[in-house]
């Protein structure tokens, strides 16, 4: 079907006109293939060899219905095609746009090089606010070395009163270098400040490329787990307004959710979990809620929350 709607000749072409490449871009654009080779056998036969991709999870919240491999690498969700993986919703923010496609730590790369372009192109404004100040250090050390000697037969008073003029000529002089100076001070200020925004931005990248690999490597470990794997059907994911990750998850049975908080410590928390888990079986009738970390809200009314680190006394 790909080669149909591609308009690429192969039945009846020659064997030495068939464009391999252009086959091998067109099965390549189909984001479940990851390696894909063509060659057309002495009789005649085209062969296509294709190694696909296994995604891991798939995101399905605002913008976005993306797959997402072990290695990070994300590709848009085919419309004729679907695969049963753990899906992720919720308002999370992924380092990356909804439209991209590719490696992630690529994305993240190319973005970290943009940024230092600019943080270069920006740094070049300092040069002549540099030199500028420079300038009026030079001019300030003047005016300070600057002074009259008192003539010969130069008279005390008037000699006096030249050098209360120059010094106050000094003063206003220095006065306004020194007005030029903290303005040029505040300049550079700002140069550095949008320097600053880039570094920031940075580093909220990296940590959200960072957060994201967890979020891949808790679904690996959860996919490994027999147990979790089949109880849980979805997972909420959040960005909190500091922007960390934080999920919830869903199970297949009971009338809870396991508020799991920040990915930290997984091997800890799930054995607080489990263990909560065995007592939570017991209760019925509510609206049952029940938290891996130390948050504990609460004020919603009609909701009966667990801290599992309570619950396993």
């Amino acid at each position: 079907e790909w080669l149909l709607h591609s308009g690429i000749s192969t039945i009846g072409t020659p064997i030495d006109e068939v464009d391999l490449s252009g086959i091998e871009n067109v099965v390549a654009k189909n984001g479940f293939v990851d390696e894909v080779n063509t060659y057309v056998s002495y009789d005649g036969v085209l062969h296509i060899e294709v190694n696909q991709r296994r995604p891991m999870l798939r995101l399905l919240i605002d913008g976005y219905d993306t797959y997402v491999t072990e290695s990070a690498f994300v590709f848009r969700s085919p419309s004729a095609s679907a695969l049963y993986v753990p899906v992720v919703t919720g308002g999370y923010r992924p380092p990356f746009p909804s439209g991209y496609e590719g490696n992630v730590r690529d994305y993240i790369d190319l973005q970290i090089v943009e940024s230092n372009r600019r943080i270069t192109d920006i740094g070049k404004e300092k040069k002549p606010i540099n030199e500028a100040d420079e300038s009026l250090r030079k001019a300030y050390k003047e005016v300070r070395g600057r002074h009259i000697r008192q003539g010969l037969f130069q008279d005390d008073e008037e000699f006096e009163e030249q050098v209360k003029a120059l010094r106050e000529q000094k003063n206003r002089e220095k006065r306004e270098i020194e007005r030029k100076r903290r303005y040029l001070a505040q300049r550079l200020d700002e140069v550095e400040a949008r320097q600053d925004v880039e570094y920031r931005r940075q580093k909220k990248l990296e940590k959200r490329y960072e957060d994201f690999l967890k979020l891949i490597n808790f679904v690996n470990w959860l996919e490994g787990e027999s147990f979790w794997s089949a109880e849980i059907v979805q997972i909420v994911a959040q960005t909190t307004p500091s922007g960390a990750l934080e999920l919830e998850l869903v199970p297949r049975s009971g009338n809870y959710t396991i508020m799991f908080g920040r990915i930290e410590n997984v091997e800890g928390a799930v054995t607080k979990v489990e263990k909560a888990v065995e007592k939570i079986k017991a209760i019925t009738d509510m609206n049952l809620y029940m938290c891996s970390n130390e948050k504990i809200n609460v004020n919603n009314i009609g909701k009966f929350y667990i801290n599992p680190s309570d619950a396993i006394k």
